[in-house]
């Protein structure tokens, strides 16, 4: 796959938050916005001003238009929470062209409750970001203005059931019952889709993740399998900072074999001030089939 493109966006919160609680037992609504509007030109003049398929972010050529606005209302007390958000733009009409109409819009609706009065251990349902991968839909949130190939090709969000537990400040685990490989409504099969995450943070300013994926994606008259593992490791000092992450998966296809595709994306940053740095991104993908 080859592409070249000249991209400029304006990113930024919208709306700041409605409360600011200091005391953790007093915890209320919170309302939160952003606003991501940008051009693109490719290179390649893509048939339609569609940019390529597997690009879901920034993906209309040579017009100035919105990737993501977002609003959004978070709800926690000791014992519940959830949270309620709805989106427009490119990014929404890319990702969730397969989803029911009443849908596209959604980006977050869930609700859980803490299982234990003693241990952060919490039970969500319902539709929430994805475990997997260290890139967001919401671009403020990353290094770079594009996404990685890594982060296009796997799921920016999950329907389900998560169960978590934060056992200290350094580990945080998860296992998630999910409708399908970023999906809102399941396809027609019998077969569940499970996964897992694990977070560590060995240190201030440290993270390494594992996140992974085990179930089908398609029709019980297909059975095709997948199995996916992503991992990734980030350090933020004061002025440096790395992101690494690594993709890999194996699927099933007609003929009874597996066929597999791999990922892999490093990231540097240089902090000058606090409201500029200097990002540069190197990545890798294989998928043969």
């Amino acid at each position: 796959m080859r592409y070249a493109n000249l991209l400029a966006a304006f990113t930024g919160p919208l709306l700041a938050s409605a409360q600011s609680l200091p005391d953790s037992t007093a915890k209320g609504i919170t309302f939160t916005g952003f606003v991501d509007v940008y051009y693109a030109y490719d290179l390649g003049h893509p048939k339609d001003d569609e940019r390529p398929q597997f690009l879901y972010q920034y993906d209309r050529h040579n017009e100035v238009d919105l990737n993501l606005g977002l609003v959004q209302a978070n709800y926690e007390r000791d014992r519940v929470r959830g949270a309620i958000g709805l989106m427009a733009g490119t990014y929404a009409q890319a990702n969730l062209i397969n989803e029911p109409d009443l849908l596209r819009n959604v980006f977050e609706a869930r609700v859980g409750m803490r299982l234990s009065p003693r241990k952060e251990l919490w039970l969500d349902a319902g539709i929430f970001p994805s475990h997997i991968g260290l890139e967001s839909a919401i671009g403020i949130d990353n290094w770079t203005l594009t996404r990685s190939v890594v982060a296009e090709n796997s799921p920016y969000y999950l329907s389900g059931a998560k169960l978590s537990w934060t056992t200290s400040a350094k580990l945080e685990v998860a296992a998630l019952f999910m409708n399908g490989w970023q999906r809102l409504r399941r396809v027609q099969n019998e077969t569940p889709c499970v996964g897992t995450q694990v977070l560590w943070k060995p240190r201030e300013g440290m993270k390494f993740n594992w996140s992974t994926f085990l179930g089908s994606d398609t029709p019980d008259s297909l059975g095709y399998y997948r199995l996916f593992n992503n991992l990734w490791w980030s350090l933020e000092g004061e002025k440096w900072g790395v992101q690494l992450g690594a993709d890999a998966g194996v699927q099933e296809n007609a003929r009874g074999a597996w066929e597999d595709w791999f990922g892999a994306v490093g990231i540097l940053r240089r902090k000058w001030t606090n409201g500029l740095a200097a990002v540069a991104r190197a990545e890798y993908y294989s998928d043969d089939h």
